[in-house]
């Protein structure tokens, strides 16, 4: 992309209690970030929100689309009361590739902080697992990946792993 930037994008479930993470709600709600965002570095669903770091030449259209696909959630009817939604703070643009490495891991990262899983490759809907060759249809190309963070692709995924893994918060 021409005069693209990254960001990083977060939408918040007004209700802390909202399972995102469930079954019920992930499976409408992962292909749509997917189809909305084919250009994503990374995603990762929470209980309660979601993280996205998404290449775009608009950050604020980003932000609408994002707004756009939970609205639709809200509208879907799920008996979880997915209906409201804080708003979603501007798009969150990554001025350099130091910040951009912190951003991926923290998203990968953040089931284990929030004491969910001890492995990051255990959360189901992180992105993560698609970079590591753990999904059969891959969002997230690992090549490109490797290419936008500077890394010879052949062996990115254990560099990447390694990375990821070494933070302090890798270990429940």
């Amino acid at each position: 992309m021409s005069n693209s930037q990254f960001v990083h994008l977060v939408a918040r479930a007004n209700d802390p209690r909202v399972p995102l993470h469930l079954y019920e709600i992930a499976s409408l709600l992962w292909p749509r970030l997917r189809r909305t965002f084919p250009d994503a570095l990374a995603a990762v669903l929470m209980p309660n929100h979601l993280h996205l770091v998404t290449e775009t030449t608009d950050p604020p259209r980003s932000r609408d689309l994002l707004a756009h696909v939970v609205g639709n959630l809200s509208r879907s009817g799920l008996r979880w009361g997915v209906d409201s939604w804080q708003p979603i703070p501007p798009a969150d643009v990554i001025a350099d590739l130091e910040k951009l490495l912190r951003v991926l891991r923290y998203g990968a990262l953040n089931p284990v902080r929030a004491g969910l899983v001890a492995d990051p490759l255990l959360w189901p809907w992180s992105t993560l697992r698609d970079v590591m060759g753990a999904v059969v249809d891959p969002w997230i190309d690992g090549d490109r990946l490797a290419r936008v963070l500077n890394r010879d692709p052949r062996t990115f995924a254990t560099w990447w792993h390694r990375y990821v893994s070494t933070d302090s918060s890798a270990t429940a």
